[in-house]
């Protein structure tokens, strides 16, 4: 089974992220020693089976701006729990989760939380 990643452009980016992973295919922005990073990453559990990464970028965006965004794809539906979001800033991953947890997203609601190098395992 294979894993694929979308790319967003950062704002005001002129090139699109680089497709190499740091860590189990999870995409370029994907480093579990950065803390700023993780400090902006959210992990998004609850997303209906077909969900595309585009929808889920637009539901987020909602919050903030969203750089990037991880769903699985071609996986069985428990990968699909590893979806993640990295957004511009801390403060805007903060909002997302008061803002967007719980919500309703194609009838199911999303579960919104910090990303841990645990959720790996």
């Amino acid at each position: 089974a294979r894993s694929s990643s979308c790319h967003v452009r950062r704002r005001g980016a002129s090139r699109r992220r680089r497709s190499a992973s740091r860590a189990r295919g999870l995409g370029p922005a994907f480093d579990a020693s950065n803390p700023e990073l993780a400090a902006r990453r959210l992990r998004v559990d609850g997303l209906p089976h077909g969900t595309t990464w585009r929808e889920l970028k637009a539901h987020m965006e909602r919050a903030g701006a969203v750089e990037f965004v991880h769903v699985p794809t071609g996986q069985p539906s428990a990968d699909v729990d590893r979806c993640w979001v990295l957004f511009a800033s801390a403060s805007e991953a903060t909002f997302a989760i008061g803002s967007l947890h719980g919500e309703r997203f194609k009838d199911a609601p999303l579960q919104i939380s910090r990303w841990s190098v645990q959720f790996l395992n």
